[in-house]
């Protein structure tokens, strides 16, 4: 997977994650938000068509796309959801040493109730996503 860095923006936490390209973190936005979520890179710049809730659709080719990710069972997005964390940009390095790139569920879930200060738990939501991603694929299905 790509270290693109991201922050999934919503009301409560800051979370951050890695994502392959754009595509892969808008998914993962789409899904996680509900449409009521907002992406942007490292870099500051917004991903188009997260934010559907009040902004408008998105065209209907990403929602395909996005489809498809999951139907799949999507390597590169299972991933991505595997790598929701809560921290910011400048906390990112901490938690990835903290919690082994994020590979110590102990240590990430520790990491997620000590900084998470609302009810959403975003990353045990993506983690159960990814989880269901990868039992798609083992099972092939299609």
């Amino acid at each position: 997977m790509g270290k693109n860095l991201y922050e999934f923006i919503n009301m409560s936490d800051k979370i951050t994650f890695y994502a392959k390209n754009d595509d892969y973190a808008r998914a993962l936005t789409l899904l996680l938000g509900e449409g009521k979520a907002g992406c942007k890179k490292e870099n500051g710049e917004s991903i188009p068509y997260c934010m559907t809730a009040f902004q408008g659709s998105a065209p209907q080719e990403v929602y395909d796309q996005i489809s498809e990710m999951v139907r799949s069972g999507d390597e590169e997005l299972e991933k991505a959801l595997n790598s929701v964390a809560v921290c910011d940009f400048s906390e990112r390095e901490i938690f990835d040493d903290y919690t082994e790139n994020g590979s110590n569920e102990e240590k990430w879930q520790k990491w997620d109730n000590k900084h998470r200060t609302s009810l959403n738990d975003f990353g045990k939501y993506a983690r159960g996503i990814a989880k269901n991603l990868q039992n798609k694929r083992l099972l092939g299905a299609k």
